[in-house]
């Protein structure tokens, strides 16, 4: 069945909003990069002792700000430059 719904936005402009499928690819891309990107978990840049450390489960200020920046970067790159699309529904 397809679904149609007007949302308007302004008193005299409705925007046409269509439910049949929805795009789940960004939702999918960021929780996956969420749990590959926590520090510690697979790496840590920057580690305690080395440049890297791996699967070391302890993480420090600067190895989350490096983690957010990497987070902030993949997803910009995977939802606007190569736009990942999973259509479901």
């Amino acid at each position: 069945m397809h679904h149609q719904y007007h949302c308007y936005l302004y008193p005299y402009q409705s925007v046409l909003l269509d439910f049949e499928m929805a795009d789940w690819g960004p939702i999918f891309v960021s929780v996956l990069l969420f749990a590959l990107l926590s520090p510690g978990l697979l790496f840590q840049i920057p580690g305690g002792a080395r440049c890297v450390n791996f699967c070391c489960f302890q993480t420090s200020g600067a190895a989350i700000l490096v983690h957010t920046l990497l987070y902030f970067a993949l997803i910009c790159l995977f939802t606007f430059a190569i736009r990942v699309h999973i259509w479901l529904g």
